[in-house]
């Protein structure tokens, strides 16, 4: 990659990060606020389950209008917007209000997740997106395990209003570096076939869009996202309620299970990332790790504090392919390079349908049977959805050396320079 292109990434991994520290400033404090307001399970699973609607009723629009207002515009608007909504928790004095800052935010982290990624999928070149993408996948567990490490000890040790006005600060510095370094101007496709700087993009034809939405593969790559953001937010959600309930541990330790799996998923993030660009199409890279998934769940519900760490573990180890191998192949999954947007929001789609659904159904089974064994099995099943998924992207062949002369996106890097 150029110079350019490498700004380009760091400049929306950033955002990507900021957005996650966001998304995941309720997880870590979530039994503080539960005991604070009194809520239930359900109404406490409501403060990610709405977030994450939110997203998803952004991310929907957010493919289109960031095909046409490119994604310097739509990521600096996604970045203000959850500027507002902390700024909302700020000043909240009510579970109602915190719920609605929320629920703001949501909307701005749509906008981030599909305008961030679609950037990098524009200015990086084809043959380095496995691994840009690999970088990129981190956003999640990158902002998760800073939250988990260090939202704790802000809240328990100042005013939470200290919390809230440090994430504020960190969102104006990622909004002066995303203004900064992402281009104002937009690539698009001249009739030549050769990539052009242009400050607007040129509306797509109506049966061009449809044919983007109508892609077969494209969709099962969202719903691989759905299954393992309903299974893998479920546990970021809980864990740290599930241990302080169902063990002696403090808050601050139960963090530090969530912490492990967050540092190990970076790990796999960037490992699958390289394993993709050398292995390319392989059936191992796409059904060991869903497996891994489906029979490690269940191994939560162990009494035993060893297993469970060890469990934890080996989660961190392979959490890090799935997302990396769909962000990794929905730029390629494109028909051209002016739908990546598009494409992006589909992915977005999927992954918060998981997110909205899956932290509200543990939580219910939670609440309903007493305990917390049907929940971590639900996470098994929806994790077979995950392998039934990823192994029609493999079947795609989307990674295969063959298929790129077949993919209308060129390389771009040199448009940058």
């Amino acid at each position: 990659m150029s110079r350019s292109s490498w700004m380009v990434l760091w400049a929306a991994f950033s955002a990507g990060v900021i957005a996650t520290l966001v998304q995941f400033s309720i997880p870590p404090i979530l039994s503080l606020i539960k005991d604070q307001y009194g809520l239930s399970y359900t109404d406490s699973a409501l403060l990610m389950s709405l977030f994450a609607l939110a997203t998803l009723l952004s991310a929907v629009p957010g493919g289109f209008i960031v095909q046409r207002h490119g994604v310097r515009k739509i990521g600096l608007l996604g970045i203000g917007i959850m500027f507002i909504g902390v700024l909302t928790c700020l000043l909240a004095n009510s579970y109602g209000v915190i719920l609605f800052g929320r629920i703001i935010e949501g909307i701005g982290f749509g906008l981030v997740s599909v305008a961030a990624p679609s950037a990098i999928g524009q200015y990086v070149a084809p043959r380095m997106m496995s691994i840009a993408m690999g970088i990129w996948s981190t956003w999640i567990p990158v902002g998760s395990l800073l939250m988990f490490l260090f939202a704790p000890k802000l809240v328990l040790n100042y005013k939470s209003d200290v919390y809230w006005i440090f994430l504020m600060i960190v969102i104006a510095l990622c909004f002066l570096f995303y203004a900064m370094v992402i281009p104002k101007q937009v690539l698009v496709k001249s009739r030549k076939g050769a990539d052009t700087l242009e400050t607007n993009t040129p509306k797509l034809k109506k049966e061009v869009l449809l044919s983007e939405i109508k892609n077969k593969n494209v969709w099962w790559a969202a719903l691989a996202f759905a299954s393992f953001t309903f299974a893998f937010f479920s546990f970021n959600t809980w864990i740290s309620t599930y241990l302080t309930e169902t063990t002696s541990m403090s808050l601050a330790a139960a963090s530090l299970v969530p912490s492990l799996v967050a540092l190990l998923t970076m790990t796999s993030n960037l490992f699958s990332g390289i394993l993709l660009n050398k292995l390319g199409n392989h059936l191992y890279v796409f059904l060991i790790p869903p497996l891994i998934f489906v029979l490690a769940w269940p191994f939560f519900t162990n009494s035993s504090l060893a297993v469970l760490y060890g469990v934890a573990a080996i989660m961190g180890l392979f959490s890090g392919f799935m997302p990396t191998i769909i962000f990794a192949s929905a730029p390629l999954l494109a028909k051209r390079k002016e739908t990546i947007g598009i494409v992006m929001s589909i992915i977005i789609i999927g992954e918060n349908t998981g997110i909205l659904i899956g932290p509200e159904v543990f939580g219910l089974l939670r609440e309903w049977t007493g305990q917390y064994t049907a929940s971590y099995w639900i996470l098994s099943i929806a994790s077979l959805l995950m392998l039934v998924s990823s192994l029609k992207i493999w079947k795609s062949g989307v990674f295969k050396p063959k298929n790129s002369s077949n993919i209308n996106i060129q390389d771009n890097a040199a448009s940058m320079d």
